[in-house]
């Protein structure tokens, strides 16, 4: 038997939990796969330029090389000209989970703790426990915010990591100036995931200049559509970019996915558009579902649907061939929060209609 040889971290483990497939969803309810509308994950629901798809056919026909250090530097020359950050200040990573896997490989220690606040990315404390460091949380007020305060008084000596997220998932609000500076000014590591900057109003990767350990955390996934190549960066110092390097894998990415990010960074005209459409679909969501829904900055809107029990509504939903994410198991207390990816004008059309009818 294995069992002496597993690591005992296991034994505490939480197994992060993914949205529903369409392949589940057809499987359970005998439903055809081309009938269901797939708005639990947050991807991008639009097809990608046509020069993007060119590139990735392109560059798969030969995969038998890894990529070039010329390649990498070639797409961080890409990013930062999207920024306006020099490449120097870029890492990259397998999407924003596998940069902070290497950020979690280069900062935590056995016994540190990590700052979060709830509810929030469950994998930030599945990440903690798997480096040996024990999350500590911070609850987040009615309307989801982070009172400056409370990360005073929760920083310890053995705090190690501060994490963020804005706009925040599930809830899709901003964090506010005065909450990042305040976790900045304990001189504690601030991650800041901006997976879903792209569709906000406000950004902070600009804050990286004046504060050495601010890193902020940027995907492919989201508004560009790659989710399924992922590619994420991370911008911060040169100093941290140094020992990220360090300790990396040898070949994060592969040919096809850097090519695929390079080209979308030179089709902005295309991002914009795509954007712009969530965006009216976010709108038409929060105004047309008859439950509350709150605020959002993201391409996905979070409904309460009281006093029906989230878990039964959305699995009525899913009967119907609509998957939306349940959030009873984001710690979230005495709420009962759907959270819907913004999709295509019709879809979003079948969602309000579908939740209407409840």
């Amino acid at each position: 038997m294995l069992d002496d040889l597993f690591s005992k971290r296991l034994d505490s483990m939480e197994e992060y939990v993914a949205g529903k497939t369409v392949d589940e969803i057809a499987e359970k309810y005998s439903l055809d796969p081309d009938q269901i509308i797939s708005l639990s994950s947050n991807q991008n629901p639009f097809s990608l330029p046509n020069q993007v798809k060119r590139s990735i056919k392109d560059s798969s026909e030969d995969v038998s090389s890894y990529p070039s250090p010329k390649d990498f530097y070639s797409l961080k020359k890409s990013v930062s000209d999207y920024i306006g950050f020099s490449p120097s200040n870029i890492a990259l990573g397998a999407g924003i989970d596998g940069v902070l896997e290497t950020l979690m490989k280069v900062f935590l220690e056995k016994d540190d703790e990590t700052l979060i606040p709830v509810p929030t990315f469950s994998y930030y404390k599945i990440l903690s426990k798997v480096f040996d460091a024990s999350p500590a949380y911070i609850e987040r007020g009615k309307r989801f915010e982070i009172d400056p305060e409370k990360i005073k008084s929760n920083v310890k000596e053995d705090t190690k990591l501060i994490f963020l997220c804005s706009p925040n998932n599930p809830t899709g609000n901003l964090v506010q100036e005065e909450t990042l500076k305040t976790a900045l000014d304990t001189g504690k590591i601030v991650l800041l995931d901006e997976a879903y900057a792209e569709f906000s109003s406000r950004d902070y990767v600009d804050w990286v200049s004046n504060y050495d350990n601010l890193v902020v955390l940027r995907t492919f996934s989201k508004a560009f559509g790659l989710a399924g190549l992922r590619v994420g960066y991370a911008v911060m110092s040169e100093e941290i970019v140094e020992k990220y390097r360090s300790i990396s894998p040898p070949f994060p990415l592969t040919v096809p996915s850097i090519n695929a990010a390079k080209t979308s960074l030179n089709n902005l005209n295309h991002l914009n558009e795509i954007i712009n459409k969530i965006k009216t679909g976010r709108d038409f969501l929060t105004e047309e579902i008859k439950f509350k829904t709150f605020k959002t900055e993201a391409n996905f809107v979070l409904t309460d649907v009281s006093p029906h029990n989230s878990e039964e509504v959305c699995e009525k939903l899913m009967k119907q061939g609509i998957i939306l994410r349940d959030c009873s198991h984001m710690s979230i207390k005495d709420r009962n929060l759907v959270r819907i990816t913004v999709g295509k004008e019709k879809e979003n059309k079948k969602v309000v209609t579908a939740l209407n009818q409840i």
